[in-house]
């Protein structure tokens, strides 16, 4: 069976930034291939793939990004602030999806608060990404409750902030409050998507949650990789995950 066939269950997002800290070491006497890498990670499994692009990272990691775009092999989703000059980094090679957050040291965080200045800033590029048929999330709380204040017909989903492991009984709490939120989410008309967490266990629990379409883990995918090989380390998340899913059914 091919690895991609579950994505009408649950789809794997595999963060590229930890990818990106590899080929800058590469740059200055280590050998690795981002692209390749990136490769190897589709093969086993990722369905969509995402990245944290700042003013910081843009000289190094544009060029990679445009090559994976331009592959086309899986959907290359773009992180960044909402005052990002995102046509001046991409021009006429735009990624599918473009995610806004509050971006800290190369660190995406939920908008806890999207006020009217931060509408009226992000209008313009809103309408300029729907006319590319560009998909456009924003990253929230995982307690969002009001989902009314996006009046933006040009956002289509949201991504929903890290479950932290904090005790098993918290645990229980927090997959039973992000369950809620994703429902809320769904009820007002977006797609939802979740950030993972640290922990394996959050990450199965995440994926028992039916109305989150996609997963996106970055840190825990190079842990294990460090210890099983990039290529068993993605190919078992997405196993993982897609356990979760189906036996949640």
């Amino acid at each position: 069976m091919n690895i991609h066939q579950h994505q009408q269950l649950i789809q794997l997002g595999v963060g590229l930034n930890p990818l990106l800290h590899l080929h800058r070491m590469s740059v200055v006497g280590n050998t690795f291939d981002f692209i390749r890498a990136a490769h190897v990670a589709i093969d086993a499994g990722a369905d969509v793939f995402s990245f944290i692009l700042t003013e910081q990272n843009a000289g190094i990691s544009l060029p990679l990004l445009k090559q994976l775009i331009l592959l086309n092999r899986v959907p290359v989703q773009v992180i960044v602030a909402p005052v990002a000059p995102i046509f001046e980094w991409f021009a006429d090679d735009l990624p599918a999806s473009v995610c806004f957050a509050q971006i800290v040291d190369e660190a995406a965080y939920p908008i806890s608060v999207v006020s009217e200045c931060v509408q009226n800033t992000l209008r313009e590029t809103l309408l300029r990404l729907q006319v590319a048929g560009v998909r456009v999330s924003m990253l929230l709380p995982e307690d969002q409750e009001d989902f009314s204040m996006f009046g933006m017909s040009e956002i289509d989903a949201v991504a929903l902030g890290r479950v932290q492991s904090r005790g098993a009984e918290q645990h229980k709490l927090d997959v039973v409050k992000l369950s809620l939120t994703a429902r809320r989410a769904v009820g007002a008309g977006f797609a939802v998507e979740s950030f993972g967490s640290l922990a394996p266990f959050d990450i199965e629990a995440i994926a028992t949650v039916p109305d989150i379409a996609t997963i996106f883990v970055d840190q825990i995918l190079f842990v294990s990789a460090f210890a099983n090989g990039w290529e068993k380390a993605v190919r078992d998340m997405k196993a993982r995950i897609v356990r979760s899913r189906v036996q949640f059914r």
